[in-house]
């Protein structure tokens, strides 16, 4: 499946939607236009150019005309076919892919307390697939009901029910197919997940999973980046983080309780991983919370 690499946040917004039946002979006529035109065609069939690329769109077909590019109807239909369009507005796709190259399992930085701005993420889309619609026709049906009935009463759930649209189509690719690799690093990192404050041992990782540990190893590093105890290091790192921020247990006692006996260790690898001490990040987190605080005063 064909899919396009979209950054969060923000969503994408809403423009408009709208449902029509292109009659026998009909034909999409040539432009260029800067929003996003995604078509999902629910009977019938018709065929969309855009730039060099040809698509047949068949039912139960979707495609993603993308905003600065030109498209139009490489030939007239053939019978009567009924689509659903929306046009929203985003930045441009940071690239096209297929789907067996998404990285589902790759970190995103967890915010906390002392964040100002979200950190970069990504979504994905189909570009051009073959669909179940039996989940999507309701929220289109819905959408386009709204739309028709616009007011300030409905415009968040119609923008709410965009983002649900979307996230049942990421669903959809993510479920297309899953990797044998994949399916094993998702189930070490939830191993891993669950033992998080213990002491990591290969052997009982090997019992428990019925896989060679190098194997395992090589699937974790293949789809999320790192060993598995680089990855009990970053899930620590992240459970101290919120130890530091809230509560006022000292240093000591937050690197036993998360599974390093040796603070000093902890210490170490607190400010190779993070760029600061525990002590530093703790005064600036709770530095920036007493000024949200004066703020909300």
């Amino acid at each position: 499946m064909l899919c396009l690499e979209l950054t969060m946040p923000p969503l994408p917004q809403f423009v408009t939607i709208g449902r029509a039946r292109w009659e026998q002979g009909m034909q999409h006529f040539r432009r260029t236009f800067d929003v996003y035109d995604m078509l999902f065609c629910t009977s019938g069939a018709f065929y969309m150019s855009e730039d060099e690329q040809s698509y047949e769109v068949l039912a139960g077909h979707m495609l993603v005309l993308e905003a600065g590019k030109e498209h139009w109807g490489y030939r007239p239909t053939e019978v009567n076919s009924d689509i659903y369009w929306v046009h929203f507005v985003h930045e441009r796709p940071n690239r096209t892919l297929f789907h067996e190259e998404i990285e589902w399992t790759s970190l995103i930085k967890k915010g906390t307390d002392a964040d100002i701005m979200p950190s970069k993420q990504t979504m994905y889309i189909p570009k051009y697939a073959s669909l179940d619609l039996v989940p999507i026709m309701p929220i289109l049906e819905e959408m386009y009901a709204l739309h028709n009935q616009f007011q300030v009463e409905n415009a968040l759930e119609l923008h709410s029910l965009l983002g649900l649209l979307f996230s049942k189509l990421q669903k959809s690719i993510r479920n297309r197919h899953t990797s044998r690799s994949q399916t094993i690093c998702d189930r070490v990192m939830q191993y891993l997940q669950a033992r998080r404050h213990e002491p990591y041992k290969a052997s009982e990782m090997e019992r428990e999973l019925h896989f060679n540990p190098d194997y395992l190893n090589r699937c974790l590093k293949k789809h999320a980046g790192m060993t598995p105890v680089e990855y009990l290091h970053y899930l620590r790192i992240e459970d101290a983080k919120l130890l530091l921020t809230g509560t006022a247990l000292p240093v000591e006692h937050i690197a036993e309780q998360i599974g390093f006996p040796n603070s000093n260790y902890f210490v170490r690898l607190f400010h190779r991983k993070v760029g600061m001490t525990p002590g530093r990040f703790r005064k600036i987190s709770m530095g920036y919370r007493g000024i949200l605080n004066e703020t909300v005063r």
